[in-house]
């Protein structure tokens, strides 16, 4: 894929040597189409760094859930630390770029080449950045948070829905009923904001009459008003859930329970809202389970990712320089060819420089 491989046949290794000297002025990257593993390292490792520091420190349960604020500071000032090199090494090559051009010409195909891999270095890092912040925050959000918020509450089994009342548990984290406790499924409550939230009451003996405040939720998945058929409504096994602790959510569900006790009466205390789940323990365990299973595929994927886009970027590059859109110099084409001919009378009799070259104001001078 390199840049010359068209002059490559029936060359001599010697001929071959000297096109893929590279001794510029300037070497930020190596010959074009020739990227080694050492090159594959060097261009990602910084992305790599980037993406593995923002998902880690985004996750850390124990710290961030008691300082939000400092996590949110360390990560803030980890990407600034990480894009700083990147940034720099990309401005000074532009700033040199723009003082060339206010003296002389230049030539752009060679400002491509050379600001080829320093800008896609940067772009590297601040998608390695813009990745691992989502997928942290995502897993913190959708499942290391919830698993610490409940965690930390507590777990009432055989709860007997005649006696037991929002106010007994607050601090419910998991639940299990007994027996005489079902979900009323047909005298149902909800609202809509965009997606429609829906509750069912949990009531002793199925008599309405006795409901407190406890409830099923769930989102679409009961029409409005309707069938409630949320979490596991079609699972054997005992009544049990996991309580509602994300804030947004529950300002939906307490407007439905709202809506439901001006409709069926049972004035409401603290209402507990519950998605259902016959082994609540195990809904929970997966919470945990769940997390690091995408964490460990996001940092299994984020090198080969990399490489692959590495590799891409290294072939366009490539396909660029035999298109002849960017190059870094001209090459001396031969004046009888290559194929077992000698070299005309001017080919140079040292190692082919390409610094050495006469000046030519078209070209970047770095």
């Amino acid at each position: 894929m390199g840049g010359f491989s068209h002059l490559h046949h029936n060359v001599s290794p010697e001929q071959q040597a000297l096109l893929r000297n590279h001794n510029f002025s300037l070497r930020p990257l190596s010959t074009v189409g020739h990227l080694t593993l050492g090159g594959v390292i060097f261009l990602t490792w910084l992305p790599i760094i980037a993406f593995l520091f923002t998902v880690l420190i985004l996750i850390q349960t124990d710290f961030r859930y008691f300082n939000e604020q400092e996590v949110t500071l360390i990560h803030a000032i980890g990407i600034v630390v990480l894009l700083a090199y990147p940034t720099i090494a990309l401005g000074v090559l532009i700033f040199g770029i723009i003082a060339t051009r206010v003296h002389s010409n230049i030539r752009w195909s060679a400002v491509v080449y050379w600001t080829w891999w320093p800008f896609f270095r940067l772009v590297m890092c601040c998608l390695a950045v813009v990745l691992g912040t989502a997928l942290g925050n995502y897993l913190w959000y959708h499942q290391f948070l919830r698993y610490t918020q409940l965690q930390r509450l507590q777990a009432y089994q055989n709860i007997d829905p005649y006696r037991a009342s929002g106010v007994r548990l607050q601090d419910a984290g998991i639940a299990t009923f007994n027996r005489n406790a079902t979900v009323d499924r047909l005298r149902t409550g909800c609202t809509t904001d965009g997606a429609t939230y829906c509750i069912a009451p949990i009531v002793p003996n199925g008599k309405i009459s006795l409901a407190r405040d406890l409830f099923m939720v769930g989102v679409d998945c009961c029409a409005c008003p309707g069938e409630f058929r949320c979490g596991d409504w079609n699972v054997p096994g005992e009544l049990g859930g996991m309580r509602v602790v994300d804030d947004h959510d529950r300002q939906f569900y307490r407007v439905a329970a709202e809506k439901w006790s001006a409709t069926y009466g049972p004035k409401l205390r603290h209402p507990i809202f519950l998605r259902w789940e016959t082994e609540p323990l195990d809904a929970l365990r997966e919470l945990q389970e769940r997390g690091r299973r995408l964490l460990a595929l996001g940092l299994l994927a984020a090198p080969g990712l990399f490489y692959l886009l590495a590799v891409a970027l290294n072939g366009l590059l490539g396909l660029l320089v035999e298109l002849g859109h960017v190059a870094p110099v001209e090459v001396p084409a031969p004046t009888q060819g290559v194929g077992g001919q000698e070299w005309g009378p001017g080919t140079p009799k040292e190692p082919l420089q390409w610094g050495a070259a006469p000046p030519d104001p078209k070209y970047v001078c770095l």
